[in-house]
């Protein structure tokens, strides 16, 4: 899971820090930063917002090996990874 310290500052507030920072092209003209924290939900329960994303679900490590789903390898990669963490 990401770490923050649990060190309370004046004036000051540490933060998550994120298990991994990339940047991809969104397009030819535009690129993003992306920051991937690893977090352990409390629930089940998704809530999917049709006008930013497709689709949303909890994967297995099988579902997530499987190729079924046409996953990014980068996606795989960050999935896998964060299943590591969990066990």
């Amino acid at each position: 899971m990401s770490d923050k310290p649990k060190f309370k500052g004046v004036r000051h507030k540490f933060l998550f820090t994120p298990n991994y920072l990339d940047i991809h092209n969104f397009s030819d003209t535009h690129r993003h930063t992306s920051l991937t924290y690893f977090i352990k939900s409390t629930t089940d329960r998704l809530v999917h917002n049709d006008k930013e994303h497709i689709g949303i679900k909890w994967f297995t490590k099988e579902e997530i090996e499987s190729g079924k789903y046409d996953l990014l390898p980068q996606i795989e990669f960050i999935a896998l990874e964060a299943l590591k963490k969990l066990t």
